[in-house]
């Protein structure tokens, strides 16, 4: 007979790290009834010096008053200061002292998970959670016999780790967690993605599954200071669901960044069936077909209780042009696209087969990105204007044409109002609508920051004079940043701490005049990818993170909490500033011709 312990990321540990009812369920851990569990939920750790006939010079990390279960062994002996939690858990803050301060990031070994007094059929397994875009983490595993080498590498930008360690009857389990303090943000990695040059000391050799402890600004003009960072949180124990529920009670009670959700009030409209436009009809969104989609799932019997307005409804520039296709026009193109078929095939053909499935600084990822910001630059902002609206601002706060006029004839001057009304007359409870953290994919327009206040500061003052600085780390995950519509073609975003509530007031105070309840906020660690040359990521997040929480605790509280999706916002620069609102999307949308994608959605998206 075996016991199944199911690993959990349970919300009412983490600051709302997915929507509720939702969870992230990682993975089954099978344990046999023979296992020995230590009789208090958590123990007591220790940094100490390592029996140096085994590890000369290196510190580990280990159970107190057990010389025989070591957690981390082979760390930097002169890069960590240890603090105690101050909730008496036994979880230890690891503290990052800087010994350079002209740099902005660095890599720090923390050695490797022990197996040492190791016995046959001993193990560790761990589950990482990790970002595998700027936007979004998913699941990863790994384990590690005494008599096999580890099958995996910890994964880029780690957010969390778990680990199972086995040592003949007695299973042990560890949680550490990457903090962001203060503008600097740590992840882990593997010795195998550490950069020599970076390391903390660049003498010592690093195993390529050794865990490593990435600290970054994420903007080359911020630099360390004597101040140590407080990098990584430790907390071991015989628990998993108690060490989760007490290591992010830990982390919150220090960083004092944000709030646990055991913490918060959970939005009434959790528990019940919504709708989002979004897959439906993207942007082109029209208010005639939001009310027969309502209808139709009515029709169905399956009515929604909450509707998502999504993208498609907000005044943004450059507008997207109607295409009128005529005779003409349709042989024209029919000719063009002959006489540019080869060519755009062979364009084609290269990305998907060499760029995109290539490391960062590749020979593949390097032409391209060099075509990019030179012959291909023209035809890239045509693609985003024409077929997407990564390249568009927002340029007023009040709703386009297509939502403004809706119903334009009967007495009620505000369309997106109008709209309101009649869906609440159906049936719906409440209803939303989306916007990006800073207004838009491209942020705003120089028009609407000007009108906002004259002395606004915002970048870029000219529509090419901020092209985000992206770290070395952030292109490791995601290549593809480097020649999106934001780095090629420049990003408004306010900088002034003081200057976004006036943003936020005019964004939210329209929606609050036309009945809408709730807002879902897109695009948010899109903002902290842009923060290299203005303050870095965890600055400019936490900004913007702390004048939207402001805004719609005043305009979006309900009975039961905040009426507030945050959304594709799995970086921690996001996730432990949430002192508020409570919900956010568990994961990456379903996309039906990826099968590689379709395993980690279930994932993300299972109760």
């Amino acid at each position: 007979m075996r016991r199944v312990i199911t690993l959990l990321l349970a919300t009412s540990s983490a600051s709302g790290f997915v929507s509720s009812p939702l969870r992230l369920l990682h993975r089954q851990v099978v344990a046999s009834d023979s296992t020995k569990l230590f009789s208090s939920p958590f123990f007591s750790i220790e940094l100490v010096d390592a029996d140096h006939t085994t590890s000369d010079g290196c510190k580990c990390i280990r159970i107190a008053d057990d010389t025989t279960t070591t957690i981390l062994e082979n760390m930097d002996p002169n890069a960590w200061a240890i603090n105690p939690s101050k909730n008496a858990s036994g979880g230890i803050f690891l503290s990052y002292l800087p010994s350079n301060q002209h740099t902005s990031n660095v890599d720090v070994n923390m050695g490797e998970l022990s197996l040492s007094n190791s016995h046959k059929g001993d193990h560790i397994k761990w589950l990482a959670c990790a970002r595998q875009t700027r936007y979004w983490m998913g699941p990863a595993f790994g384990m590690t016999t005494i008599n096999s080498k580890a099958s995996k590498c910890l994964p880029l930008d780690t957010q969390f780790l778990l680990t199972e360690q086995k040592r003949g009857q007695t299973t042990t389990y560890t949680l550490i967690l990457p903090l962001v303090d203060g503008n600097f943000r740590s992840s882990l990695k593997s010795g195998r993605d550490a950069r020599r040059k970076s390391l903390h000391n660049n003498k010592r050799s690093t195993k390529k599954h050794s865990v490593v402890c990435h600290i970054d600004s994420l903007d080359e003009d911020v630099y360390f200071k004597q101040t140590p960072v407080r990098a990584v949180y430790i907390i071991v124990g015989s628990d998993p669901y108690q060490l989760l529920k007490q290591g992010f009670r830990d982390v919150a009670d220090e960083l004092q960044t944000f709030e646990t959700l055991d913490r918060k009030q959970i939005p009434e409209m959790v528990d019940q069936f919504g709708w989002c436009t979004w897959d439906a009809f993207y942007s082109d969104v029209t208010p005639a077909g939001v009310l027969e989609g309502v209808r139709s799932l009515q029709k169905a019997g399956v009515s929604p209780k909450t509707v998502i307005i999504d993208d498609g409804w907000q005044t943004v520039s450059p507008v997207k042009p109607p295409t009128a296709v005529t005779e003409n026009r349709r042989l024209l193109d029919q000719v063009a696209s002959s006489l540019l078929s080869l060519a755009s095939r062979g364009i084609s053909t290269y990305y998907d087969r060499y760029v995109k499935t290539n490391r960062y600084k590749s020979i593949p990822n390097r032409v391209w990105r060099r075509l990019t910001t030179t012959i291909l630059k023209g035809e890239l902002y045509n693609y985003f204007d024409t077929e997407t609206d990564f390249a568009r601002q927002l340029n007023s706060f009040m709703p386009n044409e297509k939502f403004s006029n809706f119903e334009a004839h009967n007495e009620e001057s505000n369309g997106l109002r109008a709209l309101v009304t009649k869906l609440k007359s159906i049936g719906v409870n409440q209803v939303l609508c989306w916007h990006a953290l800073h207004g838009y994919w491209r942020g705003i327009s120089i028009e609407l920051a000007s009108s906002l206040n004259p002395q606004q500061a915002m970048l870029p003052r000219e529509p090419t004079d901020h092209t985000p600085k992206h770290s070395h780390h952030l292109l490791q995950v995601e290549p593809v940043i480097s020649w999106d519509a934001v780095s090629l073609f420049s990003v408004g975003i306010l900088t002034e701490k003081d200057k976004l509530g006036a943003f936020y007031d005019g964004l939210h105070s329209t929606l609050v005049n036309s009945g809408v309840d709730g807002v879902k906020i897109d695009v948010q660690s899109g903002l902290a990818a842009v923060g290299g040359g203005v303050g870095g990521g965890p600055h400019l997040a936490k900004m913007y993170v702390e004048a939207m929480e402001n805004s719609v605790q005043q305009r979006f509280a309900s009975d039961g909490g905040i009426n507030c999706i945050n959304c594709m916002s799995h970086s921690t620069e996001n996730l432990y500033h949430y002192k508020k609102t409570s919900v956010i999307r568990a994961g990456d949308d379903f996309y039906p011709d990826r099968e590689y994608s379709h395993t980690v959605h279930i994932i993300n998206m299972v109760r």
